[in-house]
């Protein structure tokens, strides 16, 4: 699953989860949520901490009022963690 699907559908993830991306982190990044600290790992590639699912899901709330499109505010996750985290 890519870093896009997970942001798409972050309701459907445990609020408590972890979302792992492989590095450099963009919409197309292999992607996983799980609910501990393991190493993760897809096709041999490491997966890195990007953000919790809380974080997440209070991010899009706060883009809610904004006139964004999903993709675009998926992006403006992407940055923030990038930035921010």
């Amino acid at each position: 699953m890519d870093l896009f699907y997970v942001l798409l559908n972050i309701q459907e993830f445990a609020e408590d989860g972890i979302i792992y991306a492989e590095k450099p982190w963009h919409l197309q990044s292999n992607a996983k949520v799980i609910t501990d600290s393991q190493p993760i790992f897809i096709n041999d590639e490491k997966l890195e901490y990007f953000l919790e699912v809380f974080i997440v899901l209070e991010l899009f709330e706060e883009m809610q009022t904004s006139n964004t499109c999903l993709q675009d505010q998926c992006l403006r996750i992407i940055e923030y963690a990038n930035h921010d985290a």
